[in-house]
């Protein structure tokens, strides 16, 4: 009897030996599904990388197409460089048919849409002067005869299919009111949904080449040459404009090492969340009712272009962009004249050097990486190794600032993780194009 009980004993588990195998299983199941979850973000970065190469090649068509070899007709930025659907290379490369919406958004990123959208839900037009713009802090708006772009594509048009709506004619955008849901439908549909909308941010150097500048006989100085009083160099009438092919041949920087756009990163908190949501309705005067949110309210936006050149300002603990008009510019261009790169570039408070802000990418990928869209058409990989959140190239931040000072840097200390050799990071791609004898 007692032989018989103790052989069914031992035959049952024990209570530690049940414990054990629920945890040899659970740990199985956590590296089934880690190694799931990398394989999906692998195949998602593959997928970015694809598209990267996909706008390339319509950049390469856009420039083979224009007669001044641009690789495209503007910034993804409707106050800046006109009507995203026209001005933009985001249109470029969809209006040639290189590109579909789902080319235009990187699968990783949790940013659906780019902030630019909630210009062009904004924007209020008098005549050709443009207010209610949300994301350029009222800088380097277009001025002149360049405002007839905020009239281009579908923002001038004063009906979209039979749809016209109840402002006047000269509101566009379908004569639909600015901020209002049926503007926000108009978008949804004639914008996002036809693919005019991106979570990739360009570089500086694609949209605006270099600075203009200017000679300042008083002390034989090469300068900035913008508008006064403006902060930093995004705008046309401070920049050369748009990249060209035969620009980036001649730099004295190969073409792998100049980046052109790459994984945008999340837009200011102030500007760049969505105060509705974006629907695809049929009916574009409906204010509820059925239809597919493409971009929710309240989300938060990306991105769409760099800075330009910029510093870290120790007086106020911040990274500032150059002046628009009489910054000094012939140390930096000395530099990288004979092939130099800047090194911690404390600018108009130091050195008079500067290195391009990357704060408007993001290395999104696995939470630590950014896929980079190069002149040569390759994609480079870029980590985030202090994990920051961004993809230093040098800026000179301290590493003992409060988390509220380095809320404003963006970076967290001066780690390099884009280094020269692999991205060139500086203000001339091709210093040879000015002739000064210092």
């Amino acid at each position: 009897m007692n032989s018989t009980s103790n052989s069914r004993h031992h035959s049952a588990f024990t209570v530690i030996e049940l414990l054990v195998v629920i945890s040899v299983i659970a740990i199985l199941a956590a590296m089934l599904l880690t190694g799931i979850n990398r394989a999906r973000e692998a195949s998602r970065s593959a997928t970015c990388k694809n598209n990267l190469r996909q706008i390339f090649i319509g950049l390469q068509v856009h420039s083979q197409a224009n007669p001044d070899s641009a690789l495209c007709s503007g910034a993804y930025d409707l106050g800046r460089d006109g009507c995203v659907d026209r001005w933009s290379w985001v249109a470029d490369v969809i209006n040639n048919g290189a590109a579909s919406s789902d080319t235009m958004l990187c699968p990783s990123s949790p940013l659906v849409g780019s902030e630019k959208l909630l210009d062009l839900h904004s924007i209020v037009m008098t005549g050709l002067v443009a207010t209610g713009l949300r994301t350029t802090d009222n800088l380097d708006r277009l001025i002149g005869d360049f405002r007839n772009r905020y009239k281009d594509g579908f923002c001038g048009a004063s009906s979209l299919g039979s749809f016209t709506g109840t402002a006047s004619a000269t509101t566009g955008f379908a004569r639909t009111p600015p901020s209002s849901t049926a503007r926000a439908n108009v978008i949804a549909k004639y914008f996002i949904e036809q693919g005019y909308n991106t979570n990739y941010a360009s570089s500086w150097f694609l949209v605006r080449t270099g600075p203009r500048v200017q000679h300042r006989t008083s002390d034989n100085s090469i300068r900035t040459n913008g508008q006064a009083a403006q902060k930093g160099l995004k705008g046309l009438h401070s920049t050369l404009g748009p990249l060209k092919t035969r620009v980036l041949d001649n730099s004295n920087r190969v073409a792998s090492v100049i980046p052109l756009m790459a994984d945008a990163g999340p837009g200011d908190f102030d500007e760049a969340i969505s105060s509705e949501p974006f629907i695809l309705r049929d009916d574009l005067s409906a204010t509820t009712g059925p239809g597919e949110v493409l971009i929710d309210g309240g989300q938060l936006l990306a991105r769409s272009v760099g800075d330009g050149p910029a510093f870290y300002r120790s007086s106020d603990k911040t990274v500032a962009r150059i002046a628009s008009n009489d910054g000094l510019l012939s140390p930096q261009w000395e530099l990288e004249k004979s092939g130099g790169s800047a090194a911690s570039p404390t600018g108009s408070g130091g050195n008079f050097l500067y290195l391009q802000s990357t704060l408007h990418w993001s290395p999104t990928h696995s939470g630590h990486t950014l896929n980079m869209l190069m002149g040569d058409g390759s994609v480079q990989v870029f980590e985030d190794s202090n994990r920051d959140g961004f993809i230093n190239p040098g800026i000179p931040v301290p590493n003992n600032l409060t988390d509220e000072q380095y809320i404003r840097t963006g970076y967290r200390d001066n780690t390099i993780e884009l280094p020269a050799h692999k991205c060139f990071s500086g203000v001339f791609l091709d210093p040879n194009l000015i002739q000064h004898e210092p």
